[in-house]
């Protein structure tokens, strides 16, 4: 279990992708070492429940200190008595840090086009982790995915997803996220299919008007 301990990284910065990793690492080691009630309840009156969580309180907040770079630390009070105050504290750093960044982040997702290059639903996943990062600080109220569907359902330019669009309209745009990727990996399929075809059709259609490379060469070469 200490293996764990030793493996978390040390949170030297407060964006979104070292947060929630440190987060999720933290709750995992905290709960593998039986430390993480402190996290969630406050200091019992109890005198048999105070032990317990005086422990888990005193270890998960070392254990939070070891792995908090000290320039992070010295923006969280010393007053911070407790696990859980001291973890919140974090926690609002970073979400006031993400609130800062949230009006760039919404015009990088409402930016965000498919042109047909590279994969569509690698492109939805993009937005979507974006997205997420918007309902995390309730950013225009954000409650569900019916935004997020709308924005990536308008950001698809191939004319092979109009189809998809005029069903999305029809709908009352009505569909969840995982209606949308599974009708475009259907769509992204079927499209390739038919791509594969007319490359093989057209290569038939050459070989047999008789036309090869070679011939091609030579034509060039007599004339």
């Amino acid at each position: 279990m200490m293996s764990h301990f030793s493996a978390m990284k040390t949170l030297e910065d407060l964006n979104f992708e070292s947060w929630t990793k440190w987060k999720t690492d933290l709750q995992i080691v905290l709960g593998l070492l039986d430390l993480d009630i402190a996290l969630y309840k406050e200091k019992p009156t109890d005198a048999a429940e105070y032990e317990t969580w005086e422990k888990s309180n005193r270890l998960s907040l070392l254990i939070m200190k070891a792995k908090t770079d000290f320039g992070i630390r010295g923006l969280v009070h010393d007053s911070t008595g407790s696990a859980k105050q001291f973890f919140d504290a974090l926690e609002a750093l970073f979400m006031k840090m993400e609130e800062d960044e949230v009006y760039s982040l919404h015009r990088k997702l409402a930016s965000m086009k498919f042109d047909g290059e590279g994969s569509v639903i690698e492109h939805i996943k993009k937005m979507a982790g974006i997205y997420s990062r918007l309902r995390a600080v309730n950013f225009m109220g954000f409650s569900d995915d019916s935004y997020l569907v709308t924005m990536a359902v308008d950001s698809l330019l191939p004319p092979h997803f109009s189809y998809l669009q005029l069903e999305y309209e029809r709908s009352k745009k009505n569909w969840g996220l995982h209606e949308l990727l599974s009708c475009c990996a259907i769509l992204e399929r079927d499209h390739d299919k038919d791509e594969e075809k007319n490359v093989s059709d057209a290569s038939f259609e050459r070989e047999q008007s008789g036309y090869t490379s070679d011939n091609d060469s030579r034509k060039r070469s007599k004339t």
